[in-house]
């Protein structure tokens, strides 16, 4: 009875070691802003998806937010989603700034190494482009840049902070000349931690997960050990 009870007890040790919180998903947070002082943003209901309607300065403004926060142990990322802009009068050229956060993203690995993908894509641009990502509110992605129809895009590593987390993209759209009722962009920009087979990172396994493999082993030595005291007691 009592090597039942120990065992179980080993058991259940390990799994706490890989457990993280858990954490629901609590919406996004999204600014709009452009070069002539105006500026407009929500903080949306709990969800993963976000689409809306926004009108700022000479410009109309849909809005697409995609998330799968809290995310999984294994891979977790969020997409801006689409951006399209359409010239409500005729405009000479204005520069719009979009920021969007979705936050409570949660794992099992905070200060392990996660694999990430930045990507900015426009199909109508009349100017240019530039982004980033970000996590915590902190960008630690190169700036992207792009002119007209076109895509860039980059990976490689970011550290994971303690759970939960955010993660974000930036983006920055410098428009031209744009007569009234003509689209002037679509846009979009993805943080994406994970690569596109669901492998969260290309660092070793974390440490609970090291020790709990580890004492596999011991554990089976503990029981054979408490085996020959017993046949010991019983001869």
């Amino acid at each position: 009875m009592f090597r039942s009870k120990f065992l179980m007890a080993a058991f259940v040790a390990a799994i706490a070691a890989l457990a993280g919180p858990a954490t629901s998903q609590a919406g996004f947070t999204i600014e709009i802003s452009d070069n002539h002082g105006n500026t407009t943003g929500i903080l949306t209901p709990p969800g993963t998806f976000f689409s809306g309607n926004f009108a700022l300065g000479n410009y109309s403004i849909n809005f697409t937010a995609n998330s799968t926060s809290p995310g999984t142990p294994s891979q977790s990322f969020l997409s801006s989603g689409t951006i399209s802009v359409t010239a409500l009068s005729h405009d000479l050229g204005t520069t719009l700034h979009f920021t969007v956060i979705s936050n409570g993203f949660t794992n099992g690995f905070p200060g392990a190494t996660a694999f990430y993908t930045s990507s900015i894509a426009a199909t109508l641009l009349n100017g240019s482009g530039t982004g980033f990502s970000t996590i915590n509110g902190t960008q630690f992605s190169s700036t992207l840049g792009i002119t007209g129809v076109g895509s860039n895009s980059e990976s490689g590593g970011v550290v994971l902070p303690s759970n939960p987390y955010s993660l974000g993209t930036d983006m920055t759209l410098v428009l031209g000349d744009t007569a009234s009722g003509n689209q002037a962009a679509t846009a979009t920009f993805t943080t994406q931690l994970g690569d596109n087979n669901g492998h969260l990172l290309f660092t070793p396994a974390p440490a609970g997960l090291i020790l709990a493999a580890t004492g596999v082993p011991f554990l089976g030595l503990l029981r054979r050990r408490m085996r020959r005291t017993e046949t010991t007691v019983a001869a």
